[in-house]
């Protein structure tokens, strides 16, 4: 568990959102996450989970409840981010 928690920290801090054009306008900025990221994000997301799930979660405090919280906001924004964008195109 704790060697996911480190893989999940070192991953995170470098993400960022991506910008596109829009394939209608050109002067419209899409935002984006890159493909790879969201995999990774959905991967993420069940490791914590199962962690969350564990007997031995206790140990680690508040930190994979966290971590499923945080993982679980990315993936609501970046889907409602999505679907904004799209009723705009």
């Amino acid at each position: 568990m704790e060697d996911n928690l480190t893989k999940f920290r070192a991953y995170w801090k470098n993400v960022k959102f991506l910008t596109d054009e829009n394939a209608n306008n050109p002067d419209i900025k899409i935002l984006k996450i890159d493909e790879t990221d969201f995999e990774t994000l959905e991967e993420h997301q069940v490791l914590a989970q199962n962690m969350n799930a564990s007997r031995y979660v206790g140990t680690f405090g508040e930190e994979i409840p966290t971590w499923c919280d945080h993982l679980a906001k990315v993936n609501e924004c970046c889907t409602l981010l999505n679907e904004i964008q799209r009723t705009w195109a």
